[in-house]
């Protein structure tokens, strides 16, 4: 088993990489930034990112990238940012970095204030039942099911063999919380094993996988250990979000 950390740009320093190094981290995940337009731009950066990983014994693994809004929601401008995708993932075949962590929705996590615990310590927190009483909506990102169905597929099937052209295997994020119902107005459609099986038909690929986020999938309700065997046994595991959790996706 090998650790992973992600960073964001800002905090990709020498200092942190030998922190990482002596806390017993192997692998690097870093986010890229927002605002490049050409491959050449993607590579120069990965380029750099991977030497200074390298410098300090590290691995630069994983980029972690979400779904901006023009393709989750099918806005103008989504064949862009599309092609964008594309760049990167010739940018992280050209470097040799083998995964790409995202998501596809189009509001982020929700969460209900934070909890108190041990030691005074904020816990993230979920209740289904505060979030009904006050929900918080987001008219500009309403969506249905069946049309975030159609965008995943319009996605994955541009993306899909560009990521297999360049060794580059694409890990799928959960929903969190992975509540297969709307909120916030948007239908979650990443928030069963079962529709992760459809996500894996629109596309078969090996390039087309789960970031297995064990929080995630123990909120779901089903078996964790059975689970890792179902998936795993299909080579649908990319990597694993270890985290602990209290409870289940309503609280």
């Amino acid at each position: 088993m090998f650790i992973q950390d992600q960073l964001p740009a800002e905090r990709v320093t020498g200092e942190t990489l030998q922190f990482y190094k002596a806390i017993g981290v192997d692998y690097l995940t870093i986010y890229p930034p927002p605002d490049f337009q050409s491959k050449q731009e993607y590579t120069a950066y990965f380029k750099d990112m991977k030497r200074m990983a390298e410098a300090h014994g590290l691995i630069l693994y994983n980029i972690a990238a979400k779904g901006p809004d023009e393709i989750t929601l099918a806005l103008p401008g989504r064949d862009r940012k599309i092609e964008g995708w594309k760049k990167m993932l010739g940018a992280m075949g050209e470097v040799g970095i083998p995964t790409l962590g995202y998501n596809f929705k189009p509001i982020g996590n929700f969460r209900t204030p934070a909890t108190s615990g041990r030691g005074g310590a904020e816990y993230s927190t979920w209740h289904y039942d505060e979030h009904i009483q006050e929900p918080h909506n987001f008219p500009d990102k309403r969506i249905d099911e069946e049309a975030m169905w159609a965008n995943i597929r319009y996605f994955l099937e541009r993306i899909i063999p560009v990521a297999e052209e360049n060794n580059v295997r694409m890990a799928l994020h959960p929903d969190d919380p992975p509540i297969p119902e709307p909120l916030g107005g948007a239908a979650r459609i990443v928030s069963t094993i079962d529709k992760y099986k459809r996500i894996f038909d629109l596309a078969p690929s090996d390039s087309n996988a789960m970031l297995f986020c064990q929080g995630c999938v123990t909120e779901m309700g089903v078996n964790v250990f059975d689970t890792i065997r179902d998936i795993g046994g299909l080579g649908k595991i990319v990597y694993v979000h270890f985290r602990n959790i209290h409870g289940n996706k309503e609280a």
